[in-house]
This record gives structure tokens, C-alpha cells and sequence, in this order.
């Protein structure tokens, strides 16, 4: 991204940066290209790190990457979570919308967060 300047990307137009899986990305050493495309960004930003497991180095390393830092964990931190399912769907195409709609609006499957003025993510 940060070496293709000439396709026309605004710095000034992203307002959210999200990395997932930054536990891999990090421990892979692509600390270096997370932090320019960080630099390139307005001071006003938000950043959203997300990952299965965050061992203590990376979280000290996202921290430090991050302002007023919220850490959202789901069981033990640093650790799977046995508490959270996966599922996987085979969905035909003229179908996809509805079943999407159809998994979010089902509170067995889908427990959905909101987030509250000043204080981050909540479960609803």
C-alpha cells in the first residue's frame, strides 16, 4: 500500500485501520509496514487489532501501537477459547443474504456487542 502511492490512495479518507490476526502479523515481523501505514494515518484514527489468542509480548507490542486502548477478551486471556463456536455454512449465492440475516438475528447463534459512548464494546 505505502509504496503504490501513485493509484490515487487518500491517507486522509480511512478513518478505521482494522489488523486481524495481529498476533501473526506481528510475530512474523511486519511490525515495521503496520506502524507506516499507522504514520500515514490521521492522529484522529481508530485502530482495531483482532485475534483468537494475543500472548502478553504482543498485547504490550499492540498497546504500544495504540491510544486508550480497550483489551476485549473472551475467557482466559492469552489462551483458545472454549467458549467461542465456529460455524461454517454452504450457502448458494441467491441465498447468502438471507441466511446472513437469518444467523444475525438468531440470539442462539449470535450474541451481538454494542459499543457505548466512552467506554468501548459491551455484549447487548
Amino acid at each position: 500500500i505505502i509504496e503504490n502511492q501513485s493509484h490515487g490512495l487518500d491517507w486522509a479518507t480511512i478513518h478505521t485501520l482494522v489488523v486481524d490476526e495481529v498476533d501473526s502479523l506481528l510475530h512474523m515481523g511486519f511490525e515495521t509496514q503496520v506502524r507506516k501505514v499507522e504514520e500515514k494515518l490521521s492522529r484522529d484514527h481508530s485502530t482495531i487489532m483482532c485475534s483468537a489468542t494475543i500472548p502478553p509480548h504482543i498485547e504490550l507490542l499492540a498497546r504500544e501501537m495504540t491510544t486508550n486502548a480497550i483489551f476485549i477478551s473472551t475467557g482466559t486471556p492469552g489462551a483458545p477459547c472454549d467458549s467461542v463456536r465456529h460455524t461454517v455454512l454452504w450457502v448458494e449465492e441467491r441465498a447468502k443474504k438471507k441466511t446472513l440475516f437469518s444467523f444475525l438475528t438468531d440470539t442462539e447463534l449470535f450474541k451481538p456487542l454494542f459499543q457505548a459512548p466512552g467506554r468501548g464494546f459491551c455484549h447487548v
